[in-house]
């Protein structure tokens, strides 16, 4: 791999600017050159139809607590061919509008394989991020998942379900909690992640859960 060496001058210190003036670049004190967002993180890739949001809906989904078992809460499949990837940016989730929550925690899981059998389920209504355009996701979301026994691998921990979450039947939740994943976790074409639970088993619980994805082509 070769290098390219380049230098340039930078102006250090605050600048301002109006439209038509040549703009010099800026620098900090140790001659690394500084940059800064002009939009939100995912504006652009909102623009281009590329961001896509799921939610469950009605009163919620039957929350499993068995991670090692054939039942997840939610999953986010990525058919083979679909010729994008899934770049996970966050989950959300609260209490549904029956059952007593147990504590416990939300888990990220994913197949041992790509090989395993595709996941089913009942699907999430997506949206796309950018409102009024369709959804033209490659993505499958789905609740109430059933997937190939002993077939999920614990990723990484989403949510504790601690006291925001934890009310009791018929008292809102004070407010949804959340795992910010932005891109540290990629479904690949063939591959499908999901969400499902560990912990006391509760009453009968219901969840909220949405999840929210980019998809760029490979």
């Amino acid at each position: 791999m070769s290098e390219v060496n380049a230098t340039f001058k930078a102006h250090v210190g605050s600048a301002a600017y109006v439209g038509n003036q040549d703009v010099t670049p800026r620098a900090g004190k140790g001659g690394e050159l500084l940059t800064a967002d002009l939009n939100a993180p995912y504006y652009q890739a909102t623009k281009d139809g590329q961001v896509y949001h799921a939610v469950t809906v009605g009163a919620g989904v039957a929350h499993n607590v068995d991670a090692e078992g054939t039942t997840w809460d939610v999953a986010l499949n990525n058919p083979a061919g679909s010729g994008v990837d899934l770049v996970i940016i966050e989950a959300r989730c609260t209490r549904g509008t029956t059952g007593d929550i147990g504590p416990g925690a939300v888990v990220w899981m994913r197949p041992a394989s790509a090989t395993s059998t595709v996941p089913t389920g009942t699907a999430m209504p997506v949206s796309s991020g950018l409102i009024g355009a369709n959804a033209a996701n490659k993505a499958q979301a789905l609740y109430t998942v059933t997937v190939e026994g002993t077939d999920g691998v614990r990723m990484r921990y989403a949510f504790e379900l601690n006291e925001n979450v934890l009310a009791t039947a018929g008292t809102p939740a004070t407010s949804a909690v959340s795992d910010r994943v932005d891109g540290q976790i990629i479904v690949p074409p063939g591959y499908y992640v999901g969400l499902t639970g560990e912990g006391d088993a509760g009453a009968a619980p219901l969840l909220h859960l949405s999840l929210s994805w980019k998809e760029v082509p490979v």
